[in-house]
Parts: structure tokens; sequence; C-alpha cells
């Protein structure tokens, strides 16, 4: 089985924890996170070893390396971002 890799929208406290239970996984990793705070982003990427960082969800829908989207921001944004990363052809968890 390969690898899923995962994009990760939001770089908050349950980010964190959902990283960690991620790449606890054999058959899946955290490869890119998106936050509009650069320490945030930062923090989460070298907590987690993740080597992709962006300030735009665009930029990292458009990363041909993540196949899924956690989306991990407050309720009143998930549905315009699942539409965004289906979109994009992304699996999207939220």
């Amino acid at each position: 089985m390969e690898t899923l890799r995962f994009g990760f929208i939001g770089a908050g406290m349950i980010a964190g924890y959902s990283a960690r239970d991620v790449n606890s996984h054999a058959d899946a990793r955290v490869v890119a996170v998106q936050d509009p705070s650069q320490p945030r982003r930062e923090r989460l990427a070298q907590d987690h070893g993740i080597t992709h960082s962006f300030s735009t969800a665009e930029d990292l829908l458009a990363c041909e390396e993540v196949d899924a989207v956690y989306i991990a921001v407050p309720n009143k944004f998930h549905a315009l971002l699942a539409i965004q990363a289906l979109q994009a052809g992304k699996h999207v968890i939220l």
C-alpha cells in the first residue's frame, strides 16, 4: 500500500494532536501544513517533520505531494475549504 500523504489546513492545537496520530500510522504521513500564521505553521512542521509549509490554502491544494487534506480550522470555514479541496482532486477529512 502506498503512503497517504496529508496536507493540514490549520496549524492550531487540534492539528498538532491529529498530526501526531496520522504520523503514527505506517501508511500515512503529514507532508504539508497551511496556516496564515508563520510561527504556528513552522512550529507544527518542526514538531512533526512536515516538509512543506504554505501561507495560503490555494498553495497547499496545488501541491502535487498532497493526496488528502485535513481541515483543522473553525467550523464556519469548513464548507468553502472542503469544496476547494475536492475541486483540486484531494480527499477531505473534516
